[in-house]
């Protein structure tokens, strides 16, 4: 200890040499990881799961509003919504909306269709795909029993995490924003 605080006292760098490298190197590290979300370097992840990491999903986000889409890539209205899905997503998360997606596309299909429509989409929120060795109804029950596994469908949580709206279908965007407003209490 004494041979590094004599030639930190010794050297030209000294303490405040370190201080300033070391801010640099945060700085520099920061900037590029949130430049990165900004401007689309970091791709959008997704998990392969069963229903019950996506419940425990939805209850961690207790305190904030969830809207839960089930979609695939091969579903026209899924496809359709989608944007919107994001839009809504964008100008309501700073007020407490959390929007997680459940991926019902085949889990061999993940690199071809799965990440690059959520790249396109800049989907920067929780992303899981269903667990093919899962069955359908077995999935759907884990996470909610109303689910009837047409797609897409949208549900709706409140901050204490009770279910307030399902959507089965193409959801109206201005319907649905009207119900994320009331949620949040934004009237």
């Amino acid at each position: 200890m004494t041979k590094v605080k004599s030639f930190l006292k010794g050297s030209y760098i000294g303490r405040s040499g370190i201080i300033v490298t070391a801010l640099v190197t945060v700085f520099i590290f920061y900037e590029k990881i949130y430049s990165g979300y900004l401007y689309g370097e970091i791709e959008p992840g997704i998990t392969v799961v069963n229903g019950e990491t996506v419940r425990k999903a939805i209850d961690e986000s207790r305190g904030k509003v969830v809207l839960l889409n089930l979609w695939a890539s091969w579903c026209e209205p899924c496809v359709d919504e989608f944007p919107e899905m994001v839009g809504l997503y964008n100008k309501y998360r700073s007020w407490g909306l959390e929007v997680i997606t459940v991926s019902f596309d085949f889990n061999d299909r993940i690199d071809e269709d799965v990440i690059p429509f959520l790249v396109e989409q800049e989907a920067y929120f929780q992303n899981f795909m269903q667990d093919e060795n899962t069955g359908d109804q077995e999935f759907l029950e884990a996470i909610d029993r109303d689910i009837n596994g047409v797609l897409p469908t949208t549900i709706l949580y409140d901050r204490k995490g009770m279910r307030k709206y399902i959507i089965h279908g193409r959801f109206e965007e201005k319907d649905l924003e009207e119900k994320i407003v009331g949620l949040l209490d934004l009237k």
